[in-house]
């Protein structure tokens, strides 16, 4: 929407000086590391694109990421962006699962070349996102059947009442762009695994070679509780919940641990 829109050039712009400052504490390290721009979509990068071109302080100092080769100089093709330490530009703007797995975006010598990375919409699947959803659904199916065997069904009513239940679901999420605030306490642990994942997998791509990461998250909506539910976990502590339950599983601290470590250290008392 335009008003969301808004809200987000309007963020952009307020947090111009703390990018300027990732930038200069990478280079007082002597490593002149870059800064990363996350949002959800590529419209979002349009949005967060149309910020820069308005100031003459950033001109050739930023990239905004296009799903093609484009002749515009302020953007950059998704098909090149391994290449990207070439360009002179300083900051990236991306959508998150445009980059994340499988992408290695390295300097000269092989080591990571973005040292931040700044989240600046929270991650949530767009209601017209089908593949999604219908992933979501199979994450949903345990406990979906779970539900059904404790109503004692079998067979062919076992099967309709699955049905009833997952397209249930699949309207609510399909009509309701934000619909955190309707999920259970399981479903939220398990919307949690994947609004997650594509985000470590983005940090990720700042850690090659052994470098540290700074990673901010700037949208108020990965702190907000569901609405009406003051007991209910926000995003951020939906993840902290997950990092906590797994704390004692070898492998899953070998993926995950530094993550771990560092958001159960966040304080999460007032908005981020």
């Amino acid at each position: 929407s335009e008003q969301r829109d808004q809200y987000l050039r309007g963020m952009v712009q307020q947090l111009k000086p703390d990018i300027e400052y990732e930038l200069n504490h990478w280079k007082t390290t002597g490593n002149h590391r870059r800064v990363l721009l996350v949002v959800n979509s590529y419209d979002d990068v349009d949005t967060v694109r149309s910020v820069f071109q308005n100031d003459r302080g950033w001109t050739g100092r930023y990239k905004s990421l296009s799903r093609e080769v484009s002749s515009n100089e302020d953007q950059y093709s998704r098909l090149l962006v391994e290449s990207f330490y070439q360009d002179r530009a300083e900051v990236l703007i991306v959508p998150l699962l445009s980059v994340g797995r499988g992408y290695n975006i390295l300097d000269e010598h092989g080591e990571a070349l973005f040292g931040s990375v700044f989240f600046l919409v929270r991650p949530y699947p767009t209601p017209n996102d089908l593949n999604y959803l219908v992933q979501i659904l199979h994450a949903y199916l345990p406990e979906y059947s779970r539900r059904v065997q404790g109503q004692d069904l079998f067979y062919d009513k076992a099967v309709n009442k699955l049905r009833q239940i997952s397209s249930a679901k699949l309207e609510s999420m399909y009509l309701k762009p934000d619909f955190w605030s309707i999920l259970s306490s399981k479903e939220r642990e398990i919307m949690g695994w994947y609004t997650f994942v594509p985000v470590w997998q983005m940090i990720g791509r700042l850690l090659r070679g052994g470098k540290d990461a700074r990673a901010y998250f700037c949208d108020s909506k990965f702190n907000a509780k569901p609405a009406g539910n003051s007991e209910g976990y926000s995003m951020l502590e939906a993840w902290a919940a997950i990092m906590r339950k797994n704390k004692k599983d070898a492998l899953f601290q070998s993926l995950y641990g530094p993550f771990s470590e560092a958001i159960n250290k966040l304080n999460m008392g007032g908005n981020i």
